[in-house]
């Protein structure tokens, strides 16, 4: 695959030219940049993969089917597996040029649930760090030809004042100040960096299946820790509360909003008028996969936020005849597959239980910490309460705000507000902008479902930052004629 068709002095400065297969993907294959002078932040199509890619690109995803299995085995094999993740975040930014680096960090922001769960010894916000380390890399290779982003970087700077009154709360010292810093900065962090590198590119089609294809891979590996869990449960039983037992262990309410993001890529690339046969057939198969294992952690985040993506996605990508086609074939096979098979099946393996527990729309508590948190700020308009300093604030409690926009206000003040106002920016401008109606619904589809996700989950995982910076990627072009000459 050719990237960057731009001189060889200009490719020098910017830090190109290399040749590197992706060795935790056989999806891509990033070859050298060559001569001629065109926009250098578009990603040029590949030529059509051979039967031989597609084994190995279904091998990859075989692949992260059977770690799930070590991984239930031995923790030891976690820590290892994010060792190895991080020499990859170093080797991409030596060696892979744009679309490689983008597809290493979508890969390095689906693995933070899969290391909590399976206790990988690591530092607990590493996805975040590598996420924001391999994008902000990204922008060094760049060098000069990288551009600013306003609003990402007025979002980020927005946050940084209150972390005044987190040093005057904390004067015993850094170490105090570490934790709450990384627990709450580190998701924002992620989502500027990621807003700010993927500003810079230019996709096709193709590509984008490839960032889809990074992250649906330990995101597969996920759903299979815990149907595996599930199926090795003894004495399980379901209430109205979340199953730590059906999540592998772990929070439910993380993993379930990991799988329904699986969940939305996978129909995606489901819908998507040029995929292959089989990976439209895959994709496919993925969605319902995906779907049972988040509805069975009883947690009902994940498949809310997947619903509320994909219905206002679908809206605007009917208005483009090609994917109406697969959009309305996709949908409907899924819908009878759901109510036919999936949906009396669950009733029946949970007693019941989980219509009762989706029936129920109530927030949680979520609404008590919210009106603590406008009450917070009202006391506290202009700094807040600084980084998780409402955290031991609101009455009668100590409870993290799983709401981001309500702790942007209680410990950012003002300047939260300042913060949200750039969120709302970068969706409006990017989702308005003149553009085709399947790239207006690919924006949509990720800044929805980022939004909604901080709305019940905060930023606790490093995927929502990166999801909502794909709808901030310049634009989705064509690929190259294959009459073209190709240039070396």
């Amino acid at each position: 695959m050719r990237f960057f068709r731009r001189s060889g002095s200009q490719a020098r400065k910017a830090g190109f030219g290399f040749e590197q297969s992706l060795p935790f993907c056989p999806l891509m294959e990033i070859q050298p940049a060559g001569a001629g002078t065109v926009d250098p932040f578009i990603v040029q199509r590949p030529r059509l993969a051979s039967r031989g890619n597609s084994i190995a690109a279904i091998g990859f995803f075989a692949a992260h089917s059977l770690l799930a299995v070590l991984l239930r085995q031995d923790p030891s094999v976690a820590t290892a597996h994010a060792i190895l993740t991080c020499a990859v975040a170093v080797w991409a930014l030596l060696q892979w040029n744009t679309l490689g680096i983008a597809c290493a960090a979508s890969y390095m922001a689906g693995t933070d649930v899969l290391w909590r769960m399976t206790g990988a010894h690591v530092p607990w916000e590493l996805s975040k760090y590598l996420v924001a380390l391999v994008c902000l890399g990204g922008i060094v290779r760049l060098g000069r030809a990288a551009r600013w982003n306003a609003m990402a970087l007025t979002y980020i700077l927005a946050l940084l004042p209150s972390i005044v009154v987190l040093l005057e709360t904390y004067r015993g010292g850094l170490r105090e100040v570490a934790q709450p810093l990384s627990f709450n900065l580190s998701g924002p962090l992620s989502l500027f960096a990621g807003v700010w590198y993927m500003s810079q590119l230019r996709l096709t089609r193709h590509d984008v299946r490839k960032l889809l294809g990074s992250m649906i891979a330990p995101l597969l590996t996920i759903a299979v820790i815990t149907a595996l869990t599930t199926s090795a449960a003894t004495g399980l039983t379901f209430t109205d509360e979340s199953s730590a037992a059906t999540s592998g262990g772990f929070g439910p309410n993380q993993v379930s909003l990991a799988l329904g993001l699986g969940a939305l890529l996978s129909f995606i690339i489901a819908v998507d008028p040029e995929a292959k046969a089989w990976q439209r057939l895959g994709a496919l198969i993925l969605v319902p996969f995906f779907g049972v294992q988040s509805a069975l952690t009883f947690s009902r985040g994940g498949l809310y936020s997947f619903a509320f993506a994909f219905v206002m996605a679908a809206l605007v990508s009917w208005q483009d005849p090609n994917t109406r086609k697969w959009l309305a074939i996709s949908t409907g096979v899924l819908t009878l597959i759901t109510a036919m098979l999936i949906v009396p099946r669950l009733e029946k393996f949970t007693g019941g239980a989980l219509s009762v527990r989706f029936a129920d729309t109530g927030p949680t508590n979520r609404d008590i910490i919210v009106r603590e948190d406008l009450r917070l700020w009202s006391e506290h308009p202009i700094l807040g309460l600084g980084p998780g300093g409402a955290s031991f604030q609101r009455r009668g409690q100590s409870t993290l705000a799983h709401t981001e926009y309500s702790r942007l206000l209680s410990e950012h003040g003002l300047f939260g507000v300042i913060a949200l106002a750039a969120l709302l920016s970068l969706c409006v401008t990017n989702v308005l902008k003149r553009q085709s109606a399947d790239e207006r619904a690919l924006r949509v589809a990720a800044m929805l479902w980022s939004l909604a996700s901080m709305l019940h989950v905060g930023m606790r995982i490093a995927a929502i930052g990166l999801v909502f910076s794909w709808g901030c990627m310049k634009s989705l072009r064509e690929p190259v004629s294959a009459s073209a000459p190709e240039i070396r």
